[in-house]
């Protein structure tokens, strides 16, 4: 599934020193990818999750909640070089990607990616832009851009 983190459900709900519409890119993120594993959580279940047992840093998500994910969620995690991400999401895992400034943020940001199209480009959805989610992404293009990325699978 796709959330917005604007999405007037939870985008005007505090978190993280601001509001999910400007800092809900992890929960949004998280959220997509629990969702499409099965487990019914969206991204104002998933801020008050990262609130609640203190996974933020900075104003943002803390990669310790992947930590977290795996104890309260009941999923596999693997923090995975980013040549991975194409490998990983054929053999059926999401993936959480951290960024860094570049197509998506002049900041930080989080995005999920849920797959690759026939041409084996990255199918992403970011939380802060529908633009960019219809795109379909080179690897090559925004490798520099990921800081991390996750492969989270039941």
């Amino acid at each position: 599934p796709y959330y917005a983190q604007w999405d007037r459900r939870w985008g005007y709900r505090a978190f993280s020193g601001g509001i999910m519409a400007t800092h809900g890119c992890g929960p949004s993120s998280i959220a997509m990818v629990l969702e499409g594993l099965g487990i019914q959580v969206d991204p104002g279940d998933m801020a008050s999750y990262i609130e609640k047992n203190g996974y933020l840093q900075d104003g943002y998500t803390s990669w310790k909640v992947f930590d977290g994910l795996v104890q309260d969620y009941s999923v596999q995690v693997t923090s995975i070089p980013v040549d991975q991400i194409p490998d990983q999401v054929n053999q059926g895992a999401y993936v959480v990607a951290s960024l860094r400034r570049g197509n998506f943020t002049s900041t930080s940001h989080m995005v999920a990616i849920a797959g690759l199209d026939d041409q084996g480009r990255l199918i992403i959805n970011d939380p802060n832009s529908v633009r960019n989610s219809k795109l379909h992404w080179q690897l090559p293009r925004i490798q520099s851009q990921i800081k991390n990325a996750w492969a989270i699978r039941k």
